[in-house]
């Protein structure tokens, strides 16, 4: 042990630069500063100033109303402007939807919005000498002069819907009730035939279905319809029915999200006084999840495996019951939490030791955090930084996304007219056009302006180095924080509000410091997101050399930044120590961080994987709490609404609970990395001597093995 803890000077001198010498005026973070990347502050305020004028074109042109209420052929939200009694979108002929192809390039039928949907099925057939007494029934476009025209000219020009089926919509709460597997309101704004609503129909309604319907359709084309329109239609209204579901559960979350700050809180404070437990009981509790969630999976999968039903491939669907009805999918948890409970087994039994001196670690840091409890509030700051970009980002990516022009396709183009379906059309030429006989131009969606795809793209790399330039300033301010916390011999003389200090400086002369960390890191972000872009564009050439090629550099851009991250961070510590500018803060971290390179992969790597334990204790409670609240079948609490998609609540909530968990942890990490490499320089500089005493507490030079020879009695102990 004393082996390993003794720095090495030899080698590692030479080659990473030469180990720290005594300093007597050196008392902690440097007072008389100056300002530190200057030039860098400045094209980051340019970019920001330029971000908000993208912002402002985006506001201006967009409507993100185009996002949430269906569009009829011509273009128009339906339950908008003078189609504001007329809610629901009905599709003429739903047979034209029974292709792939809809997934595309949408459904090649007129659209049209009306006031209600159909309550009974009708079919208007031109050989139907009843035709012109069903004229009233009939559904039809907006300009169709059903006055001058008769029932059959109508019908063949294809002014009105030859055929419709009883339909629903997303207001029929009362049917929503009936639907089984947990499928309801899946089309909001829509006319969704009932036949299809019904997984299996009764029999009076397939009777009264035999009885409209000729011959000449059948009930299984009709449902082969439905069923390639359902696909199309439910991959565009995902976000709408997540607005919907959101709409009503926001305050749900925003309640689950307070509880998991709460539980946040308390497990810190307990970590104040009983950190040793408090980390044993985090990695007992995660082995007994793992090996729970392990023999669950295995009895569930055992249970499954003689069932015929439960086999067969996985098929996308918004039904996630389905999921867990295949036996598949229990076998894959328990392979992924029996491999889990392996790995964490394997890492307590052979570095227990090592396990005891990163407890050791965090039980000083522990000591610093609680000499100024108040650093557990300065994450806020930070994150009201990332709570405004995060939220103007939104805002410019909706405006954006909805800011674009309406795209027209050619529908029913006959074959040898040298005009292929799904060509790219204008609606006012068309009409004019005498060759047109037979097509149609419809709407299909709303597509890219020029420019709007760069827009896209600063819009992003806007949110990327705003959320590393807010998480840069927080590691700063906390880092000037436990510094002088460290270099104070008598602990009793640090303030609670030390972090005030740190955040001043930080603000006062390194921001363009952090401005130029965090844009390192966008740029390296900003890359991996454009090659998973060029990723997704070359799928469908099946190039395995071009995949090869994509998935390295992936692997290296990923590598990349974990490894910036962590040079940015102890950068940001001698940033906040020495008040240098970046680039010699880096330098002279790494140097320091290879000189001593046993200590940080043994101490500082396991103290991270101890602190990322109790942050995954507390998101796995708050999950498995949100869960049984909104998940299962019988609702524990009868306030709570019913929504589409059960699971959003507490995805929403275990995601916020992780943010908000690593907000109260990071403190903690920054705690240990800054005192860490403190530590290091305080073994460089002194040697325990009278004159180069020790500025580690008794207990962390007892746990690495060093000592004081002569200790000044007003020192700390």
């Amino acid at each position: 042990m004393k082996s390993s803890e003794t720095p090495v000077v030899n080698n590692s001198e030479q080659n990473y630069g030469e180990s720290l010498t005594y300093d007597p005026e050196f008392k902690g973070p440097v007072k008389n500063r100056y300002c530190t990347d200057i030039l860098c502050l400045f094209f980051f305020v340019a970019f920001i100033a330029g971000w908000i004028v993208v912002g402002y074109f985006a506001f201006r042109e967009g409507d993100p109303r185009v996002l949430l209420y269906p569009t009829d052929s011509e273009g128009n939200m339906c339950g908008i402007g003078k189609l504001q009694n007329k809610s629901f979108l009905f599709y003429f002929d739903l047979m034209k939807c029974a292709n792939p192809s809809v997934l595309i390039n949408g459904c090649p039928t007129p659209q049209v919005c009306v006031e209600q949907c159909p309550n009974e099925t009708f079919l208007a057939h031109p050989n139907d000498p009843q035709l012109e007494l069903k004229k009233p029934k009939f559904i039809c476009k907006y300009d169709a002069r059903t006055d001058l025209k008769s029932a059959i000219d109508l019908v063949k020009d294809e002014d009105c819907a030859m055929l419709y089926l009883k339909s629903t919509s997303v207001e029929a709460t009362h049917f929503a009730e009936d639907l089984p597997h947990g499928m309801r309101d899946i089309f909001v704004g829509r006319c969704v035939p009932e036949i299809f609503l019904k997984a299996v129909p009764d029999q009076p309604l397939r009777d009264e279905f035999n009885r409209t319907i000729s011959e000449e359709i059948t009930t299984a084309e009709v449902k082969k319809a439905v069923g390639f329109l359902a696909r199309f239609l439910s991959v565009q209204e995902v976000g709408e029915k997540l607005f919907y579901d959101f709409k009503l559960s926001w305050y749900f979350i925003v309640i689950g999200l307070l509880f998991a700050m709460l539980v946040s809180l308390v497990w810190i404070v307990l970590m104040r006084w009983i950190a040793g437990p408090m980390i044993w009981l985090s990695i007992v509790i995660v082995l007994g999840f793992s090996a729970f969630a392990c023999y669950y999976s295995t009895t569930r999968y055992i249970a499954l495996k003689d069932d015929p039903a439960a086999g067969g491939k996985f098929q996308i669907t918004l039904n996630l019951k389905s999921y867990l009805a295949k036996k598949n999918t229990w076998l894959a948890f328990a392979i992924i939490t029996g491999a889990v409970f392996t790995i964490f087994l394997l890492i307590l039994c052979f570095l227990r030791k090592r396990i005891l001196i990163a407890i050791a670690l965090i039980k000083e840091a522990s000591r610093a955090v609680g000499s100024m409890f108040t650093a557990l509030l300065f994450p806020v700051i930070p994150y009201l930084f990332m709570s405004v970009f995060i939220a103007f980002w939104i805002a410019v990516a909706l405006y954006i996304a909805s800011s674009g022009k309406a795209s027209f396709i050619i529908a029913d183009a006959p074959e040898g007219s040298g005009v292929e379906n799904g060509t790219i059309c204008n609606p006012s030429k068309f009409i004019n056009n005498a060759t047109t006989e037979g097509m149609k131009c419809l709407f299909q969606t709303y597509g890219l302006k020029d420019n709007l795809f760069s827009a896209h793209v600063y819009n992003t790399f806007g949110l990327f180095w705003g959320l590393f330039f807010s998480i840069g300033l927080g590691q700063v301010s906390l880092a000037g924080a436990f510094a002088s916390y460290y270099w104070t011999q008598d602990k009793k003389n640090v303030s609670s509000f030390s972090w005030v200090v740190g955040f001043y400086r930080c603000m006062r002369y390194h921001m363009g410091s952090v401005a130029f960390g965090s844009l390192i890191i966008a740029v390296v972000r900003m890359i991996r997101v454009m090659l998973e872009y060029v990723d997704q564009k070359c799928k469908k050439y099946d190039n395995q050399f071009t995949k090869v090629i994509l998935w390295c550099m992936k692997c290296c851009f990923w590598c990349l930044e974990k490894f910036l991250r962590f040079i940015s961070k102890n950068a940001y510590i001698m940033i906040a120590v020495y008040g240098k500018n970046f680039c010699v803060s880096a330098k002279r971290a790494f140097m320091l961080l290879m000189r001593n390179v046993v200590r940080v992969v043994v101490l500082d790597k396991i103290t991270d994987f101890l602190l990322f334990i109790g942050k995954l204790v507390v998101v796995a409670f708050t999950a498995t709490i949100s869960f049984y609240l909104f998940a299962t079948e019988q609702k524990i609490y009868k306030g709570i609404p019913s929504l589409n998609f059960n699971l959003l609540p507490p995805i929403f909530i275990t995601l916020g609970s992780y943010l908000i968990a690593s907000a109260f942890f990071n403190v903690y990490g920054m705690a240990v990395d800054t005192l860490f490499l403190c530590f290091l320089e305080d073994c460089e500089r002194n040697d325990g001597s009278p004159e180069k005493p020790y500025y580690m507490s008794k207990e962390l030079m007892k746990i690495l093995d060093k000592r004081n020879k002569f200790r000044d009695p007003k020192s700390s102990p």
